[in-house]
């Protein structure tokens, strides 16, 4: 890649992590103040909406990531003009699904009794408030693909950044001040408006050169091809989005469960999700970099950058992963009590999840980067009804623990093997049999880190669980590193990427 490539997907990849981080800490600051404020069932009620309204938000599933797609080449070609009539096409799709997504919303609202099993007072007045804060964003979002097209998203991180932690600093106090739940949830859809109306405003001014109204259409082959690709990669979000948004829909409509599991649930599924979007966020970074790769570069050399972020994902889950086995649930005591922690078994499941679903992430990566959405279209969706059907029956029978094996049944027995195939075949052109070896080779890796940090981790008992904490972090990611380097000391990944950290330190010292 080359190096104005390279500087654009490292500092997209950076100000996304930042960007998630600030948000995730302050966001889990906002979940203890409220849970002490208002108390677990309207933590609960926060954690539902979010989820029903993530499972209402696949009809922007794709879109973003399909005209993405074709802003590549007309951006490397500087034809302003035909950016300006993807970006016009691109703003009218987006304001009729935002209509569609408003009335779905709101036809919903009869089966909220059904979903939830407790009484709470307001609670479809707390719906809409929430309604109302995914529906404004497909009104404001539109030009935003622009950004990412053209690998300049790290260049909106400050308004990005500034606006959510206002917005999060607003909550607490207000928490504080005013505990009233539907306060606290107005201020989300205010600050996001207010967010995406700066946004837009500076990209209007870093693309003069761009008619967001041009009235020209497109031609009914380039619509059909689009919607082609709309169609396949809307297949494989809704899947995904379907099997993280329906656990606690489900969690909650079990009487057994209800709102306080989802607030249980949630805290943990918050932590490991939170990772889980910094991570893929910086992983995105470098995804319009590898559309530009497959573009311009041959199979074999987009294979070995493919190699290299499969180790970097490898190094970060797998660091996260054994992090969480050991100190996922002191750290939810330490936040919110005891009364919040899950048994051991789920939480074994819920590392393993996140492992095996981050491993995939560098597939889904070049595949959105190379538009092959079209083969495999299905196969997230069906995931999601395995997912569905297997939760409402373990869950019924087993509680929490069975939802959560539910979804990791679902993913073995599906995308964990048919998306290696499918990149390996439609963009490498070859077996995805290295592929499989290596990730198998990765697992027994990280068995041996688990079992060398167990008895050193599970012994280390200090008075003060802070300090506690601190110091297994510690423990556990030195470890790591050093185990991760004298394996894979040979590696070709591994030499990659010192030498990388080699030059870049030289660049600094100078």
């Amino acid at each position: 890649m080359n190096s104005m490539r390279v500087r654009k997907s490292l500092f997209n990849s950076i100000s996304n992590a930042l960007i998630l981080v600030i948000r995730s800490v302050l966001l889990f600051a906002v979940r203890i103040v409220l849970v002490k404020t208002l108390g677990r069932t309207l933590l609960g009620v926060d954690s539902l909406f979010t989820n029903v309204l993530l499972v209402l938000s696949i009809a922007d599933s794709g879109i973003s990531t399909a005209i993405s797609f074709y802003l590549y080449k007309p951006l490397s070609d500087k034809k302003y003009d035909r950016v300006s009539i993807l970006l016009s096409f691109y703003k009218k799709v987006y304001h009729i699904l935002g209509l569609i997504v408003f009335i779905i919303g709101l036809l919903f609202i009869p089966f909220l009794r059904f979903i939830i099993t407790e009484s709470v007072e307001n609670v479809y007045l707390y719906y809409l408030i929430y309604l109302a804060t995914t529906v404004v964003t497909y009104f404001i979002s539109y030009k935003e693909c622009l950004l990412i097209a053209d690998q300049n998203q790290y260049k909106s991180s400050f308004i990005v950044g500034i606006t959510y932690i206002l917005m999060y600093v607003f909550r607490i106090v207000f928490l504080i001040l005013v505990p009233n739940f539907a306060i606290f949830a107005l201020i989300q859809p205010i600050f996001i408006f207010i967010q995406r109306f700066l946004i837009n405003r500076y990209i209007d001014k870093l693309y003069p050169m761009v008619d967001f109204n041009r009235t020209e259409k497109l031609s009914k082959k380039e619509k059909k091809d689009i919607f082609k690709n709309i169609k396949s990669m809307f297949l494989n979000k809704v899947g995904y989005f379907l099997v993280n948004g329906s656990d606690n829909i489900i969690i909650s409509s079990i009487p057994t469960l209800g709102l306080s599991a989802v607030a249980v649930y949630t805290n943990y599924y918050s932590i490991v999700g939170t990772i889980d979007n910094i991570i893929t966020r910086g992983l995105s970074g470098v995804t319009a970099s590898f559309g530009d790769l497959a573009v311009n570069e041959s199979k074999k050399t987009q294979e070995n950058v493919f190699n290299i972020i499969s180790f970097v994902a490898f190094l970060v889950y797998g660091l996260f992963t054994i992090g969480f086995a050991f100190l996922l649930t002191p750290l939810i005591k330490i936040c919110f009590g005891s009364g919040f922690n899950v048994s051991t078994e789920i939480l074994l499941i819920v590392c393993i999840n996140f492992y095996l679903v981050g491993m995939a992430k560098p597939l889904d990566v070049i595949k959105e980067a190379t538009g092959n959405y079209y083969q495999d279209r299905y196969v997230n969706l069906l995931q999601a009804l395995v997912n569905i059907v297997l939760s409402i029956i373990l869950g019924k029978l087993y509680g929490l623990l069975g939802i959560v094996l539910a979804t990791l049944i679902s993913f073995i027995v599906l995308p964990m093997w048919n998306r290696p195939y499918i990149a390996y075949k439609y963009i490498f052109s070859k077996s995805p049999k290295r592929f499989i070896i290596t990730q198998i080779k990765y697992a027994i890796s990280l068995l041996l880190v688990y079992a060398v940090c167990w008895p050193i981790v599970s012994n280390l008992i200090i008075s003060n669980k802070i300090i506690e904490f601190l110091i297994k972090v510690i423990i556990i990611t030195v470890i790591y590193i050093i185990l991760i380097m004298v394996i894979y000391h040979k590696s070709e990944e591994e030499k990659y990427l010192i030498k990388l950290v080699k030059d870049k330190a030289r660049v600094i010292l100078k």
